[in-house]
């Protein structure tokens, strides 16, 4: 079979599982297996596929019309232009968040900055490669995502730290953070029913879940910020779709100021971010 025959033959079969994202899941199946660029894909497309490639392409598609998310069964997913190392027990990362890390980025230069609820260590990460933090920090409560960050830190040959523990109880006292970004679980518990399969059935509720107004996570973490974010040290916070406002008023309620939503390339409410208040002496405003 063709290349160009091949990719056309594997998004039609992986339609009914990716629907509009088959064509690119089946891109996603040929780069990883041929070990090709895109371009090769089209510059190419009458380059014959040969049988052991074939039978690797017919097993990974099998695998994904059972459900399993496809970034699982390679191993890897792209997040800001870098490959990251993902497998069961970490969220898969995805384009919304990476509006976190665009807006965060100028506020990161030359600051200490703190990734909550890490996971694969995406964001963080980011921020180490594609800024200019004087450090970065990986939390989770998770010890198998931890394991993963590292994975991920060693391969885009970071430095960090990690901490485990819920949330910022698992920061020692004492350490103080200049940024703190987080992707934390915010979605309630009737939109658990409501995901998609693959990402209920496979993609740890651990990371996902946070109670009946997907504000559980939010609030466990405000509570405790002012321990660990320096006064006027800024925080970003990815947001549900719907949860601009309620956000808005938690952050207010917990000493913030400049309170803002951001929105994604979809217009939807995605990020909320704000700047703790100062009340030292020579703090800045």
């Amino acid at each position: 079979m063709t290349v160009s025959a091949c990719r056309k033959s594997l998004t039609q079969r992986l339609a009914p599982i990716a629907d509009d994202c088959a064509g690119v899941e089946a891109e996603m199946i040929l780069l990883a297996v041929m070990g090709c660029s895109r371009s090769f894909l089209y510059t190419y497309p009458d380059r014959i596929i040969d049988s052991d490639l074939q039978m690797r392409i017919d097993g990974i598609a099998d695998r994904r019309m059972q459900g399993e998310p496809l970034q699982y069964i390679l191993g890897s997913a792209s997040f800001m232009g870098l490959e990251f190392i993902v497998r069961p027990g970490v969220l898969i990362p995805r384009r919304d968040t990476e509006i976190l890390v665009e807006n965060a980025l100028p506020y990161c230069a030359g600051k200490r900055v703190l990734d909550l609820c890490t996971g694969s260590g995406c964001i963080g990460i980011a921020v180490a490669r594609l800024g200019t933090p004087v450090s970065v920090a990986l939390s989770d409560v998770s010890p198998d995502a931890l394991a993963i960050a590292g994975e991920n830190a060693k391969k885009h040959n970071v430095a960090l730290r990690f901490y485990q523990g819920d949330f910022l109880q698992a920061i020692p006292e004492g350490e103080k953070f200049d940024v703190l970004l987080s992707n934390p679980p915010y979605i309630t518990t009737e939109e658990m029913k409501m995901l998609p399969l693959d990402v209920r059935l496979h993609e740890p509720e651990l990371a996902l879940k946070a109670g009946s107004d997907g504000l559980d996570a939010y609030r466990a973490i405000l509570q405790d910020v002012s321990r660990v974010l320096v006064p006027g040290g800024y925080l970003f916070f990815e947001i549900g779709y719907a949860q601009g406002d309620a956000v808005q008023t938690l952050l207010t309620v917990h000493g913030f100021q400049d309170v803002a939503v951001v929105q994604d390339y979809g217009g939807q409410d995605r990020v909320v971010q704000g700047r703790l208040k100062c009340v030292e002496i020579g703090c800045e405003t």
